[in-house]
């Protein structure tokens, strides 16, 4: 804003325009650079160590993993088939067993660990119409999941720039060494990393995710609503993102969710039949009552597992489930409780609710508080990290308050293998947990007052998309946190 008789005049009280084209606070996003650089040379460390463990033999080849071989695999398009080879065999199951229930012939009969809904069959039989072999179909979702990484990526640079812009400014510049920072940061991401690595349809849903929080985060809960209502349709844990969204009384998000749902679900039920369908929750049942031993699950149930030495650890069974344990179970329901109970209490008043905080602190709970939470489903954590470095406060964030965070993003974002050393001592092998115990500061973080306070302003201004570098014109929410639910 300029004075009428002197153009070149800002008015008093108001920021000079080279103020307002400044870059974010040094600290806001350098400290991100930091992180990223030093993420590297740690898992440098941690690739020299896996090495040594592999030539002395200490641990078997499946128990040793770092950021470094996930990215050569990446950057080499060489990906498994963990999501598409259960799902082709449910899929080719229904068309050679039509009227039998997929779920008991696959799952329960030939043990075959096919743990999503009927929905997520839907874009098989489509590619399959288009004439596609079971070989091109993996091919395509192989290639669906390294693209998703990248746009992952290019999000998490445009919700940064749009979380560090202060409330009266309309431009905010990052130069290209913090866009680089956040592009490794992102691409290094060992949960995404992983999961699209191994075929996993979690690498779709974390870019389905990122999508609905930077649309969120403008304003446009519609698009937020449809998206997550999506990913509804292939992990039915997050249809408590709407349910938090109808406790806070955002109509717009939870109804586009709901729309989005009851326009696909009916294609399922036809296709398949209602009882077929309602078969998954036979399913959901098993995994709840004994979850995973193995060291990838970052649970609850799974330090618990682990701790009791119930199922074992150092190898993942495909085609059996720890045996059950009262302990585990209920260790794991009291927890899932107290996590979502404490999400959806908290913030206590109706101005703290419903806001970005919030929003994310439920998506953190509902990811860590389910009894199976593989490393790769906290990729959806990435955008929330990215959203609580560069939003408007972190720049006069104490220097603890900041550590913490690094922390959280280093004990999510890497990979240390070589703690699995310790799996054969019940008391030490809960370090194997470290992503979970790096939700759980991501948790508390979010619940603090720093990030729960409401804006200034509790209006969302909606502005046009933005190309990096140039400036862009638009306001940042960042209002509250609560609700977290799970499976």
């Amino acid at each position: 804003m300029q004075d009428s008789r002197n153009p070149k005049r800002p008015l008093p009280g108001h920021r000079s325009t080279l103020e307002d084209h400044r870059a974010p606070p040094r600290k806001s996003h350098g400290f991100l650079g930091w992180i990223a650089l030093n993420c590297l040379c740690l898992n440098a460390i941690v690739y020299v160590t896996c090495e040594w463990i592999r030539r002395k033999s200490w641990l078997p080849n499946w128990l040793i993993d770092s950021n470094f071989y996930e990215l050569g695999r990446f950057f080499e398009f060489k990906q498994g088939h963990d999501s598409w080879m259960p799902m082709l065999t449910a899929f080719h199951y229904w068309r050679t067993h039509p009227g039998n229930s997929i779920y008991e012939g696959v799952f329960f009969s030939q043990r075959i660990k096919f743990q999503y809904p009927l929905t997520s069959l839907l874009p098989l039989i489509l590619l399959d119409k288009l004439g596609l072999s079971d070989a091109q179909i993996s091919r395509v979702f192989g290639a669906i999941g390294w693209v998703s990484v990248a746009v992952v990526a290019a999000l998490c640079v445009v919700i940064a720039i749009r979380s560090a812009a202060p409330l009266d400014s309309s431009t905010v510049r990052f130069d290209f060494a913090t866009v680089a920072a956040i592009v490794l940061g992102s691409i290094s991401f060992y949960p995404l990393l992983k999961g699209c690595v191994i075929g996993q349809i979690q690498t779709e849903l974390t870019l389905a995710y990122t999508a609905a929080f930077y649309y969120r985060l403008r304003g446009k809960e519609r698009i937020s609503g449809v998206l997550i209502g999506l990913m509804i349709l292939v992990k039915p844990q997050y249809v408590l993102l709407l349910v938090w969204a109808l406790l806070r009384k955002r109509w717009s998000e939870a109804l586009t969710g709901l729309a989005s749902i009851a326009i696909v679900l009916p294609l399922a039920i036809i296709l398949f039949g209602w009882h077929t369908n309602l078969d998954y929750l036979n399913v959901v049942r098993q995994l709840g009552r004994t979850g995973e031993s193995f060291f990838q699950n970052h649970s609850m149930n799974g330090l618990l597992n682990r701790l009791l030495v119930n199922g074992g650890d150092q190898m993942f069974h495909q085609d059996s489930f720890p045996p059950f344990n009262a302990v585990v179970y209920l260790g794991t329901l009291v927890s899932s409780i107290m996590l979502i109970g404490l999400a959806f209490v908290f913030p206590v008043g109706r101005a703290l609710r419903g806001g970005m905080a919030d929003f994310a602190c439920m998506t953190t709970v509902a990811t860590i508080a389910s009894p199976i939470a593989w490393q790769h489903h906290y990729g959806v954590l990435l955008p929330i990290l990215v959203w609580l470095w560069f939003g408007r406060t972190s720049g006069r964030a104490p220097v603890r308050r900041l550590a913490w965070l690094v922390s959280a993003y280093i004990l999510i974002a890497d990979c240390f293998s070589p703690l699995n050393l310790s799996y054969h001592v019940p008391a030490l092998n809960i370090i194997q947990s470290h992503i979970y115990f790096g939700g759980l500061i991501v948790v508390w973080l979010l619940l603090s007052p720093r990030y729960s306070a409401p804006s200034q302003s509790q209006i969302i201004l909606d502005t046009p998309d933005f190309h990096l570098p140039i400036p862009q014109s638009f306001s940042h929410e960042l209002e509250s946190i609560s609700a977290c639910p799970v499976i």
